[in-house]
C-alpha cells in the first residue's frame, strides 16, 4: 500500500478536495483506496459522508478504545440515476473512509496526545493487504496526528494556490520532511511534488512559471487544477468530480494529475532499486 500525505502548512488551499478527487480517480482505475481524515475540521469526512446510517464511529473513538478498527472503516457508495429503472440505484466505489472527529481539536487532546507511533501500529499487514493506496487528509499545521502520519507515509503531495501566500510555508514543509527523514526511521519519505489548484488567468500562470524557476521543474506537477464552479456542485452532491461529471474538464484535470502521481511513484520506486 502506497501512503500519501496531502499536506500544506497553510489552510484553505484545496487539501481535502484534492484528497477526495484523487481517491475518486484511483477508485475508477480499480484501485482500492483508504482515505484517513485526521483534520479536526472533518472536511473530507463531510464530503464523503453519503454512507447509509452516517458515521457512528470515528478515528477518535478507536484511539480512546471505544470502537474497533473495523468499526471505524466505512465503505463509500454513492447513488446514481438509472434511466432503465427510473430511480436512483447504488453506485459502488473502491473507496473506504476513516472519519475524523471535531474532538481532535479539544485542548486536552492537542496538549496530551503524543503517540507518534500510533499509525505504525495501526497499519497491520492484514490492513495493508486490503488497499493499494492510503491518502491522509491533514490540518494546515503539524498536529500530533500529522506527526504520526508523517512517520509512516511514503510521499507528500502539496496542494497550493498559484499565489505567493500559499508558498510561504513551503520551506517549513521541506524542513519538516528532512526532520522526519533524519530523526525517525522513515528515511524514505519523499516530496512527490506541488500541485497548483484553483488555477485561473494569466497571473496564476506567471506565478507557476516563476515557482518552476525558483523551486525546480521536477518539484512542480505538470498537471494543474482549474478553478470551476462545478467543484462546488460536486462537493454539495458529495461525490468526487470523476463520479459526478466524468467528462467535465475539471474531472479530466484530476485524472491527469492522478496519472502523473502514479507515474512519479513508479519512477521513485524504480530509483530506489
Amino acid at each position: 500500500m502506497e501512503k500519501l500525505l496531502i499536506f500544506n502548512q497553510k489552510g484553505g488551499v484545496g487539501k481535502s478536495t484534492s484528497v477526495v478527487n484523487i481517491a475518486g480517480c484511483l477508485s475508477q482505475k480499480k484501485k482500492k483506496v483508504l482515505v484517513i481524515d485526521i483534520d479536526a475540521q472533518c472536511t473530507a469526512t463531510s464530503y464523503l459522508r453519503t454512507i447509509e446510517g452516517d458515521c457512528e464511529n470515528t478515528l477518535f473513538d478507536y484511539i480512546i478504545d471505544e470502537a474497533s478498527k473495523e468499526d471505524v472503516i466505512y465503505n463509500i457508495n454513492f447513488k446514481k440515476w438509472s434511466n432503465k429503472v427510473r430511480e436512483y440505484i447504488p453506485q459502488e466505489t473502491n473507496i473506504s473512509l476513516i472519519p475524523s472527529d471535531k474532538r481532535f481539536n479539544t485542548e486536552v487532546f492537542r496538549k496530551e496526545w503524543n503517540d507518534y507511533d500510533f499509525f505504525k501500529r495501526f497499519f497491520t499487514p492484514d490492513l495493508e493487504e486490503k488497499y493499494d493506496y492510503c491518502i491522509f487528509d491533514c490540518p494546515g499545521y503539524i498536529s500530533s496526528l500529522t506527526e504520526s502520519a508523517l512517520r509512516v507515509c511514503d510521499y507528500i503531495i502539496v496542494p497550493a494556490f498559484a499565489d505567493m501566500d500559499s508558498l510561504v510555508g513551503y520551506s517549513d514543509l521541506i524542513d519538516t520532511k528532512n526532520r522526519i527523514r533524519t530523526e525517525t526511521d522513515n528515511t524514505g519519505l519523499e516530496l512527490l511534488g506541488v500541485v497548483f489548484t484553483s488555477v485561473s488567468g494569466s497571473v496564476n500562470r506567471q506565478i507557476i512559471a516563476y515557482c518552476k524557476e525558483q523551486m525546480g521543474v521536477e518539484t512542480i506537477f505538470k498537471s494543474t487544477i482549474r478553478r470551476k464552479t462545478v467543484a462546488l456542485d460536486a462537493r454539495i452532491v458529495g461525490k468526487p468530480i470523476s463520479y459526478y461529471k466524468p467528462k467535465d474538464t475539471l474531472s479530466l484535470d484530476y485524472i491527469e494529475l492522478t496519472n502523473e502521481i502514479i507515474k512519479k511513484i513508479n519512477a521513485a520506486k524504480k530509483g530506489r532499486k
